[in-house]
């Protein structure tokens, strides 16, 4: 007779047990059961059973999403590429952009290095309730009725399910673009860890002077009618609220936030998960509460339930009637003390805040200062302040035009250089720049007959790059720009690139790199790429002219031996291309 070990299932039952994951026999045959009805022919590993995961369906838990926080393009089967549009997040009332982009394939990156560990962390969350609402027939309890007392009805009691549902709140800020994937990947994995009965997305909008507004985000997408805040409050106290955000915005400071977070907090255990690192929170809302560490007896505990630990009593009667939140980071360390806090586990603490309503006042921003600055003095804060990576990356952006496609490409380059790469990734050091007041925001708006959107992309201060690139060396900025050309060129169709190639070739043979190249408007890229190549050529003729030498007299030969381009017509918009 074969041993137990014999059997695939019995392998896979072993596996489970090893990992503390406890499931009943009717579960595992649930789980497989619901495995094979999604197949076709291909078998589960080491299981012998079929299966065939539609294509659009990742492999396992861990494997990079397509995101889904707003429209995002399609994963390709490799999981190598995928299609970047430059976009910039929209108004309330935007129905399309200003400018037709290249679609620039790039590398996927990972957002989020560590969700392994974060799957982890949150196992305290995965316990089983008895349902509110499902019932069961007890099939031991209805025979022994039927045998003892001749009664001919079933037993039932409730159905154990997960205990809690969680809704993840995304609040968008002026940073959203550069929290973007790591958001949508931790959204994918919380709906797909096990852990809550239900996962549903909320976003934010906080753009402006208006108030607040809540949109539900759906399969489909965002659903445009905004929704009342009071739809997240359950009585049950089963919801988890986990607002994501930098606590950047304009709403954190005129106290429309603290407002929101009030409301839920009464009926609901919420959570604010900051995107920044801890030695950035005093750039942010957060510096006008109080860091404590927070404890509770009581599984998913209101804010009025949790306490504070180890205040004296002078600070304890300050902070009386203020709101106690927990902050954790999306790391797998305090996600994994919150979570054993959460489920009140022990007599474990986890990092929290405590808001007052007084302390939010619409002050100036904290970057208003940056206006009596010069480039110069900016430069030099931000070099006092930032880390060598956030440093080494505005030093790359200097030398390129500063739209999301060539960050993605700069980050990339940073993260694989990186030592430290698995405990902070490029978007960190990229909000590090934003918070410094290097950047200015730059609206490309439409003609008024055509109706389309205001869209919103960045560049330097005024000064700010040639303050950057004088201390940068050439060859090394030669290399970025070259780099991140190449790569952009190569990305194009195949008929634009054998058409520039040619073109290149004809007027000064195989001598100029696509660097330089992207210097000439003029050549032959076509309608939608020569849009997008004009800000290379601005940014690129201003670089070699800045290194001076040999690379401003290749600049302006450049411009010399430019033929006059005919105007190019794009959506009934008339644009002349010059270099500046």
């Amino acid at each position: 007779m074969p041993s137990e070990s014999a059997y695939p299932i019995a392998d896979f039952n072993k596996m489970l047990s090893d990992a503390k994951i406890d499931l009943s026999p009717i579960e595992l045959a649930e789980i497989l059961w619901l495995a094979v009805q999604r197949t076709e022919g291909r078998a589960i590993e080491g299981l012998g059973l079929p299966i065939n995961l539609p294509e659009e369906t990742p492999n396992d838990l861990f494997s990079t999403p397509s995101s889904k926080v707003h429209s995002e393009p399609e994963t390709k089967a490799d999981g190598e590429k995928a299609d970047i549009v430059l976009e910039s997040p929209k108004s309330q009332g935007d129905t399309q952009k200003a400018t037709t982009p290249i679609p620039v394939k790039i590398p996927e990156a990972v957002a989020l290095r560590n969700r392994r560990e974060i799957s982890k962390a949150l196992r305290p969350l995965m316990r089983k309730v008895p349902s509110r609402i499902r019932q069961a027939i007890a099939e031991e309890e209805t025979a022994i009725r039927i045998a003892e007392a001749q009664i001919w009805s079933p037993v039932v009691k409730p159905e154990p399910e997960r205990w809690l549902e969680l809704a993840i709140v995304i609040e968008v800020t002026s940073l959203y673009d550069v929290w973007h994937d790591t958001i949508a990947e931790f959204q994918y994995l919380m709906e797909r860890h096990g852990a809550f009965r239900d996962v549903r997305t909320w976003q934010l909008q906080t753009s402006g002077n208006t108030k607040p507004q809540l949109f539900l985000q759906t399969a489909t997408g965002l659903n445009r009618k905004p929704r009342s805040p009071k739809e997240l409050l359950d009585a049950g106290r089963r919801r988890l609220i986990l607002f994501l955000s930098d606590c950047t915005s304009r709403a954190w400071r005129s106290g429309e936030i603290f407002k929101l977070l009030e409301l839920w907090s009464r009926e609901n255990p919420v959570t604010i998960a900051q995107l920044l690192p801890e030695r950035h929170w005093d750039r942010s809302a957060l510096r006008s509460g109080s860091l404590v560490a927070l404890r509770s007896q009581l599984s998913g505990a209101l804010s009025r339930e949790w306490v504070a630990e180890g205040l004296s009593p002078r600070r304890r009667q300050r902070l009386r009637g203020g709101l106690k939140l927990p902050v954790v980071t999306i790391q797998p360390q305090p996600l994994g003390w919150w979570a054993r806090a959460t489920a009140a586990v022990g007599e474990q603490q986890t990092t929290g805040i405590v808001l007052r309503a007084d302390a939010f006042q619409l002050d100036k921003p904290a970057d208003a200062m940056t206006e009596t600055l010069t480039a110069k003095q900016l430069v030099e804060r931000f070099r006092g302040t930032a880390s060598e990576k956030a440093q080494e990356l505005a030093d790359m952006m200097a030398v390129l035009p500063v739209n999301w496609s060539v960050l993605r490409l700069i980050q990339k380059n940073l993260v694989r250089k990186s030592a430290d790469a698995l405990q902070e990734t490029a978007a960190l050091y990229l909000a590090e720049i934003f918070l410094s007041g290097l950047l200015r925001p730059v609206s490309i708006a439409a003609e008024p007959d055509q109706k389309l959107s205001t869209t919103q992309q960045y560049d330097f201060v005024e000064g700010v790059r040639n303050v950057l690139l004088g201390a940068i060396p050439i060859s090394e900025a030669r290399e970025v720009g070259e780099e991140i050309a190449t790569t952009i060129f190569k990305q194009l169709p195949a008929e634009v690139q054998d058409r520039v190639n040619a073109d290149i070739t004809r007027r000064w043979g195989e001598s100029l790199s696509y660097f330089e190249a992207f210097l000439m408007p003029d050549l032959p890229w076509g309608e939608d790429a020569a849009a997008e190549m004009l800000s290379f050529a601005q940014v690129t003729g201003n670089v070699l002219r800045r290194w001076g030498g040999k690379y401003a007299e290749l600049a302006a030969e450049l411009e010399q031996k430019r033929t006059p381009p005919e105007p190019v017509v794009i959506k009934n918009r008339i644009k002349d291309y010059f270099i500046s």
